[in-house]
């Protein structure tokens, strides 16, 4: 297998080397030429070496050489031959991108050819996939052939840590109709097309599709309207994916985007939201649980944030959620810079906000039973928890102050962390997330 790998190793440099003797050939002054990377950098103004380096990247591609010989050097060998190899990698893309720029027509329609005929091989190579990017992106008359070439293994493509950054161009650049070809294997109504559904929601690439999926109907920038993601929320298993931690890594990204979508519709997600508030106990100590209460009372409706409140208030004194990793605190964070904004709030919300004010604060400083420690210093002296103890005194009047710091030494010195970066994975623009 060594064997086989190093042939594919020398045949790959041949084909490299026959493009450089091209540009060698073509080039006056060639003598002056620097070392490989230098001329890497060159501009490319010979279409001859051009045309010989597409050919040379195409063959290695079709013939599945470059992929499995960069895969060998980066499996083997030291951390510095796998940079090597990463930055050999990179320089290909770099070339491919700029060749295909300053190809003649005649060539050009050539190379756009091969990729007709081979697009979803093209798509799971590196380079190959950025070719089919860049011609998806630069050349509209093709874009309608290609999607339909790439929608018979769009599943398939999504789970694949290069086609899926093709699959995702294509959703961001091809025009609405074209979007619904694109993804017509996702979104039949057969057994087959919500078992692949389900799979790229489960996959550590496909994810990424998903949250493609979901931009293109996220106002107030989508481009597609919010029906688009009708047929992900009708087949979401919403219980297996909030309660199977094997799917939690990568799937809560998705609840996630999909709420934010509608979050000016909110009753097309209420089971959704039903579901998560109804077990917030068993959610807001969780590794991926609390981002979905974090979720809920950035972008719920205010029946669904009076639970998670509701919750977060019975942590602060239940001593035995106060783990190493004390996941609930990110949620208690949220809800502590929410009751910063009172003033801002109105209505029946912000009577409720000063209720929980009220409840918060006596639960933190209250003291403990009589052998134990007040609540808000085991707080502090959890790893996972100062900065929510400072967050506590931030909110505290001048009299709260004095009595916290009575129970707490230093805590005015702790530093309180900007909770927004407990809610990941949000398609707003960061100004508008703040908001």
């Amino acid at each position: 297998q060594m064997q086989q790998m190093q042939q594919m190793q020398q045949m790959q440099q041949m084909q490299m080397s026959r493009a450089r003797r091209s540009y060698l050939a073509a080039s006056p002054g060639s003598d002056a030429l620097g070392p490989e990377d230098k001329a890497v950098q060159r501009q490319i103004d010979q279409s001859a070496w051009a045309w010989s380096l597409v050919e040379g990247l195409l063959e290695l591609s079709i013939e599945e050489h470059a992929e499995l010989c960069m895969n060998a050097e980066l499996k083997k060998g030291s951390d510095g031959e796998k940079a090597k190899a990463e930055r050999r990698m990179e320089k290909y893309t770099t070339l491919f991108a700029s060749v295909l720029r300053r190809l003649p027509r005649q060539k050009l329609l050539q190379v756009l050819e091969v990729v007709k005929n081979h697009v979803v091989h093209l798509s799971m190579e590196e380079q190959g996939g950025q070719l089919v990017a860049h011609v998806l992106s630069s050349y509209p008359d093709m874009v309608e052939v290609l999607v339909k070439a790439l929608s018979v293994s769009v599943a398939e493509l999504s789970m694949h840590k290069f086609g899926t950054h093709v699959v995702q161009t294509a959703l961001s650049v091809v025009p609405g109709e074209q979007k619904k070809i694109l993804l017509r294997e996702l979104t039949e109504d057969t057994e087959s097309s919500r078992i692949q559904l389900k799979q790229v929601i489960k996959d550590r690439h496909g994810i990424w599709v998903m949250r493609g999926w979901a931009m293109q109907a996220c106002p107030p920038h989508g481009s597609m309207p919010l029906d688009f993601l009708d047929h992900v929320v009708a087949n979401l298993d919403i219980g297996e994916m909030v309660k199977s931690k094997s799917n939690f890594r990568y799937s809560y990204k998705l609840i996630i985007w999909i709420v934010e979508c509608y979050r000016q519709n909110l009753e097309r997600v209420r089971l959704i939201l039903d579901y998560i508030t109804t077990n917030a106990s068993e959610l807001i100590n969780d590794e991926y649980g609390n981002l979905y209460l974090t979720m809920v009372l950035k972008f719920g409706e205010e029946s669904h944030k009076r639970i998670v409140f509701q919750e977060a208030a019975k942590v602060i004194t239940d001593d035995s959620a106060l783990k190493p990793r004390w996941y609930a605190g990110h949620v208690i964070d949220v809800c502590l810079e929410e009751l910063s904004k009172i003033d801002r709030r109105s209505g029946t919300w912000k009577e409720f906000l000063h209720e929980q004010r009220s409840i918060f604060m006596r639960a933190a400083t209250q003291e403990g039973m009589p052998d134990k420690p007040p609540h808000l210093q085991k707080i502090y002296e959890n790893r996972c928890g100062r900065h929510t103890a400072r967050r506590f005194y931030d909110l505290g009047t001048e009299e709260e102050k004095r009595k916290m710091a009575q129970l707490v030494e230093n805590i005015s010195q702790a530093t309180a962390t900007n909770s927004s970066s407990t809610f990941k994975a949000s398609l707003l623009p960061a100004d508008e997330e703040a908001q």
